[in-house]
């Protein structure tokens, strides 16, 4: 009887699992080879439509973007029940990023939460990173090593890790219509609302 193929691992909206090879690993992380902001690689590693779409147009505001595999995830390692005081992150191409804990939150199911943090040896710096479900995402703030990134998640122990300009990446889009979150105008065409009273 001949031996049937293995099947291809899947996460969520069907996706494969570890898309990409790795080219670099250390003990706690995978590097994949290709670079994450060619459109033809972003294909490989979305979701959907949507999803690829905001990447493609995000990449004018990154520098580059790498999938990285991770051996040990931070609700891993708060599942372990000991006191997490530092814990790794990757950077980019191989680089790692020690992270002393500030403090942890944590949903009551831990299903969800958040770490913060600074880079190990870096007052001037901030970590931080939220969790649901087995996925992460973060963001290391180092001005002092120049260091920016910010990591999206894609599926658990999947991360896209991301090297931004902070002027540049976290300016809202250039457009001529208000941005009415960080404003107190009203969107055109729009009435005042009736008035509250405590």
């Amino acid at each position: 009887m001949p031996a049937h193929p293995p099947q291809e691992a899947r996460g969520s909206e069907g996706v494969p699992l570890r898309p990409l090879p790795v080219s670099f690993r250390t003990a706690q992380h995978e590097w994949t080879t290709e670079d994450a902001k060619v459109p033809e690689v972003i294909a490989k590693l979305v979701h959907n439509p949507d999803e690829f779409l905001r990447m493609v147009d995000e990449n004018d505001r990154i520098k580059h973007r790498q999938l990285v595999y991770r051996k040990d995830t931070v609700p891993q390692l708060l599942d372990r029940g000991q006191p997490l005081r530092t814990f790794t992150l990757p950077g980019l191409d191989g680089r790692e990023v020690e992270v002393e804990v500030t403090e942890i939150h944590r949903m009551p199911d831990g299903s969800g939460g958040s770490v913060n943090g600074k880079v190990k040896g870096r007052f001037n710096s901030l970590v931080s990173l939220g969790f649901a479900n087995g996925c992460e995402s973060f963001n290391v703030l180092s001005p002092d090593e120049g260091l920016y990134l910010t990591a999206d998640a894609r599926e658990p122990g999947e991360v896209f890790v991301k090297e931004i300009d902070p002027n540049v990446y976290g300016r809202p889009p250039e457009t001529s219509t208000p941005d009415f979150i960080l404003t107190s105008q009203r969107p055109p065409g729009t009435k005042p609302g009736p008035v509250r009273s405590k």
